[in-house]
């Protein structure tokens, strides 16, 4: 009698139970995506490519760049400046003529006047500067590279965490199918010995065991749902999206989950492709170019020179009216010595070439082993497959016999739920195993500089 009224104390729980979780599955995505449409992954990665703030704000470094290039080419026209200038002079000079006059004594003529304007437009032109512009224009179209290397390198890292949140998603709905069909097997299961139970041929307590597997999955299935959750918010987070997003779920039983067996044409791949060694050979470029430019000091430079003048007075200081005349000339500016200033900060930009040179060797060394090690990630995926292939058909057959001697009384109902447990987590196994494939297929994407370059 006990054992009577817990079972069916327990199997309204669950039916309660089973409606919530019918209730959150088919409801709560509704509400959460509405009537967005499912997108896939290659669309999620033109989302980020469009929306993502990090991405845009790289943009915005290497528009900044393009403005350096103009910036210094600029040095190249010629500069134009307007002039005024008002001044007063509270004493001028005064010449004394060679004789005197009666009555006056020695007249005395003024040499200017005290009120002067000077209006002018002058113009310089730069004739040769010791190649310090050409330098210059140089190295900022090497920093422009640089920044677009850079933003390749910020979009490849973002793809990369788009495309681990996506099949992270997927895994998880996978899972959850996987235990709506474990949950269903059980449930049949669980009615075949309800109707033994009223035939009176066992006892209450040997449904105990599979109304507590099926309420585990339950648990389970309500774990995952909201752990999905929490990943779609990261995923739209990352996507910079202004809706919620719904993905379009994935198939994984006609993928040819295949790995590469040769590492040559990967390793070739990711040394020209990945856009971290590009950003350092730039970096070397720009410097060695900036060198060039502090160098340049040790040249001569030398100007061109022009001005319009509106002046009062003029060029006549002695006439006291308004006049216009031009200046032309040439200037030349050579730097002998100045402390070894220029000298000195060639040597750092120097220090700082060989500190990007060793990074980039660094960096080549940590490529290959990248390279090396999703080789064997991506091979171990492919051989996880198929072992968890073969275990899934193992399962399967178990369960399938378990069942066929339960149904002749040979084996008793623990045998089926241990039977139905096995497949159940084999199947979650398999799932785990050809995503990580996915996921690892995608990895060696991003180590050989290959990810998103299908997106158009």
């Amino acid at each position: 009698m006990c054992f009577g009224m817990a079972l069916k104390n327990n199997e309204q729980n669950q039916g309660e139970l089973m409606k919530k979780t019918v209730f959150l599955l088919l409801f709560v995505p509704v509400f959460l995506f509405g009537q967005t449409t499912k997108i896939t992954l290659e669309e999620a990665l033109k989302i980020v490519q469009q929306n993502n703030r990090t991405l845009q704000q790289a943009r915005l470094s290497l528009a900044q760049s393009e403005k350096e290039i103009k910036i210094q080419r600029s040095n190249y026209l010629p500069s134009v400046q307007f002039g005024h200038k008002t001044s007063y002079v509270s004493e001028i000079a005064q010449i004394s003529l060679p004789f005197s006059l009666p009555g006056i004594g020695t007249p005395q003529i003024e040499a200017g006047v005290k009120d002067q304007f000077d209006y002018n437009i002058s113009l310089t032109q730069p004739l040769f500067t010791g190649f310090r512009t050409k330098n210059l224009v140089k190295s900022a179209i090497a920093q422009k590279e640089l920044q677009s290397a850079s933003l390749q390198a910020v979009q490849n890292k973002l793809f990369l965490q788009t495309g681990q949140l996506y099949y992270g998603i997927q895994l998880l709905g996978l899972q959850r199918d996987i235990l709506q069909k474990g949950v269903e097997r059980t449930e049949a299961h669980l009615q075949i010995l309800r109707n033994m139970l009223q035939a009176k041929q066992i006892a209450a307590y040997d449904t105990l065991e599979a109304a507590s597997r099926k309420l585990q999955m339950q648990t389970q299935q309500q774990n995952l749902m909201r752990m999905e959750q929490i990943q779609l918010s990261k995923f739209e987070l990352i996507l910079n999206a202004s809706a919620p997003i719904n993905l379009q779920k994935i198939t994984t039983e006609t993928a040819a989950f295949t790995a590469p067996e040769s590492r040559d044409d990967f390793l070739r791949a990711a040394l020209e492709n990945r856009p971290e060694l590009e950003q350092l050979r730039k970096s070397i470029t720009a410097g060695n170019y900036g060198v060039k430019a502090i160098e340049s000091v040790y040249w001569p430079q030398v100007f061109a020179a022009a001005a319009y003048h509106y002046a009062r007075p003029g060029v006549n200081f002695f006439q006291n009216e308004w006049m216009d005349y031009y200046t032309l000339g040439l200037q030349l500016q050579w730097t002998l010595w100045n402390g070894g200033r220029e000298r000195k900060k060639a040597e750092k930009t120097r220090l700082d070439i060989e500190k990007v040179q060793l990074q980039f060797t660094d960096t080549e060394k940590a490529i290959r082993q990248q390279v090396e090690e999703a080789m064997l990630q991506l091979q171990n995926a492919q051989e996880q497959i198929a072992l968890q292939q073969q275990l899934v058909a193992q399962a399967q057959e178990r369960a399938r016999v378990v069942s066929e001697l339960y149904s002749q009384s040979q084996v008793g109902s623990l045998e089926v739920d241990d039977a139905e447990m096995a497949l159940t987590q084999a199947e979650l196994q398999l799932q785990s195993a050809k995503i990580e494939w996915f996921v690892q297929s995608l990895n060696m994407d991003y180590v050989t500089g290959m990810i998103g370059q299908n997106i158009k």
